[in-house]
């Protein structure tokens, strides 16, 4: 199982199979960098929205001057989060898509391995034990998919989490 693990983690075209499958963390992890970089000019445009806004209202008292005030506030408030966010939602969603890269990699490469034991045991006894040899395959398939199936879902779960809070963020964004 460890080297059909290797080779998928290291080999052409396999490498990007399970790539296209289960995701690239690095990726996600990548565009989660550039949702930083995002979020820190935003925040230093919200600076200056609010160094502007103070000293366009200065002291001006009254429900113009503190409306402009509050919805100001809540502006640069959403700019400050909103990026913020969208970063932090990356990050978390470049561990998820690596864990069930990994998961997946680990359950493709052990249904192989089984494969090939198999494989070596069913020539090893010309045949003979071809009948409990199928069995087995069966049982660690068939474990090893629902074993995959409940990660899976539990991800599936997660990454519904996600979307409903970012969601959430656009809101604020929105508003």
């Amino acid at each position: 199982g460890w080297g059909a693990s290797f080779l998928l983690e290291h080999f052409e075209p396999l490498k990007g199979w399970l790539d296209d499958l289960a995701g690239n963390g690095d990726a996600v992890q990548a565009d989660g960098q550039s949702w930083l970089a995002c979020a820190a000019a935003v925040a230093q445009r919200a600076d200056e929205l609010e160094s502007r806004t103070q000293a366009l209202v200065g002291e001006f008292e009254g429900l113009t001057a503190s409306t402009f005030r509050s919805r100001s506030a809540s502006t640069v408030g959403a700019l400050r989060s909103g990026a913020q966010a969208v970063a932090t939602a990356y990050s978390i969603l470049s561990g998820v898509v690596s864990a069930v890269h990994d998961l997946v990699r680990d359950v493709l490469a052990e249904i192989i391995g089984t494969l090939a034991s198999a494989i070596i045991e069913i020539v090893g006894t010309v045949g003979l034990a071809s009948g409990g040899v199928v069995a087995q395959i069966q049982i660690k398939v068939g474990a090893a998919v629902t074993s995959l199936t409940d990660s899976v879902t539990g991800v599936v779960t997660s990454a519904k989490n996600l979307v409903s809070h970012l969601h959430d963020a656009r809101g604020i964004l929105e508003s």
